[in-house]
């Protein structure tokens, strides 16, 4: 037996040194997320889109989009309805929360300074807004919901002199230096047609700041009040409406990173998971949760294709979710040794899709749940998966809310 003994230490020696080497050069993957959202970017660009054509008309129209992507006469897929409407957003969240509030601010303002009389200040603050305050009385004028009221008044009869100097540049606007930081400029650059119009507005608001006229700047000043009142409600009431429209086509995406601390390469399956720890919170009818939810994933690298989800059936019932033939979603994920990926995981179901007893939606907005993704490495030796987990992290979209503190100290 004795014999037998530096066989079997040798062989058990030869079994850990190779476990050992094995589980030195095992791949270590390792998934870390850095935001949740809820977006509209993968949508379908093979599927036409139901245009809301009462809606398309409103964007249109509306005199604070500016130059927006045309809409245009044929079809258009979902992804290319969605991106115009993305952007039409973007604009009015812009528009409504800063630039019609710094209207609404400067024109107020400028008023008050009328009434203490007090021009010289009331002055400098129409020329230091005066970009937002011109343009916008100009679009109003040209729309036919502006103008100035009765005739000009005609100063020399009245007694009043010129206080500031009327000058005009090459394309005949007129011009006023002032003694303050910002000189007066009143822009005539408009459709040829509208141009005769706003080349007298301009004059007359010219002329009136020259004599420092209080009942002509006031009816500018209430004009400028008015208008931007009026756009204030109407954008944001279009705001609403567009992401009314937008609601149905979002999906939640997990934006991570998977990097391979190990010394071998690991290759990760595009099917993910979502596990959003739902128990015990209030479900849909008022009971709580008897259970997480887990949502469904596709994995894509971000310099990678959009997944294109379709469902098919008949009147509205899923039979089945089809992909681009194409799409590069459906590859497995290679990650090299001491490499770093970054990955989109896209829910396979929109967000408004009513699949689970939970909002899903309402425990977004709340923030307080705790979640987790779920990713799966290919076992090469027998191609079954195991599965890679990432610590907790709130359901909410990390990456706007994120709090960076001050230096201790300070």
């Amino acid at each position: 037996m004795t014999v037998f003994i530096p066989v079997i230490a040798a062989v058990v020696g030869a079994f850990i040194s190779a476990s050992f080497l094995y589980w030195l050069h095992r791949a270590r993957p390792v998934v870390i997320v850095d935001n949740i959202r809820k977006t509209a970017d993968y949508c379908s660009d093979r599927e036409d889109a139901v245009l809301n054509a009462d809606l398309i008309e409103d964007i249109e129209g509306s005199s604070v989009l500016g130059v927006m992507p045309s809409f245009g006469s044929g079809a258009l897929t979902e992804r290319e309805y969605l991106r115009i409407l993305v952007k039409a957003k973007e604009v009015l969240r812009e528009q409504t929360g800063a630039t019609l509030p710094r209207l609404l601010q400067a024109a107020k303002r400028f008023r008050r300074q009328l009434a203490e009389e007090d021009f010289d200040a009331a002055i400098q603050t129409w020329a230091r807004h005066q970009t937002l305050l011109w343009r916008v009385l100009v679009n109003a004028k040209m729309r036919g919901n502006f103008d100035m009221i009765g005739q000009r008044p005609d100063y020399d009869s009245m007694g009043l002199s010129a206080k500031h100097e009327v000058s005009f540049n090459d394309q005949g606007e007129p011009l006023i230096a002032t003694s303050g930081a910002w000189n007066l400029h009143f822009t005539t650059r408009v459709p040829l047609a509208q141009k005769p119009s706003i080349s007298l507005l301009a004059r007359r608001a010219a002329d009136a700041f020259s004599c420092e006229y209080k009942q002509e700047l006031v009816t500018l000043a209430n004009g400028a009040i008015s208008v931007g009142e009026s756009l204030s409600a109407s954008q944001n009431a279009l705001l609403a409406a567009i992401e009314e429209e937008i609601e149905p086509h979002l999906r939640f995406t997990v934006d991570a990173a998977v990097g391979n601390v190990g010394r071998s390469a690991v290759s990760l399956s595009n099917r993910a998971k979502l596990v959003i720890k739902t128990k015990g919170y209030p479900g849909r009818d008022g009971a709580e949760a008897t259970d997480h939810v887990d949502l469904d994933l596709t994995v894509g690298s971000l310099d990678e294709s959009v997944p294109v989800l379709r469902l098919v059936g008949d009147e509205g019932e899923e039979v089945s979710l089809l992909r681009d033939e194409k799409d590069e979603f459906e590859s497995p994920k290679l990650i090299a040794p001491g490499a770093l990926r970054r990955f989109v995981c896209v829910a396979e179901k929109p967000v408004t899709h009513g699949f689970h007893p939970v909002s899903l939606t309402g425990a977004f907005s709340a923030g307080n749940l705790q979640a987790y993704l779920v990713l799966a490495a290919i076992k090469r030796e027998n191609l079954n998966f195991k599965p890679i987990y990432s610590g907790n992290f709130l359901f909410r979209e990390l990456a706007r809310r994120v709090e960076l503190p001050r230096r201790k100290g300070d």
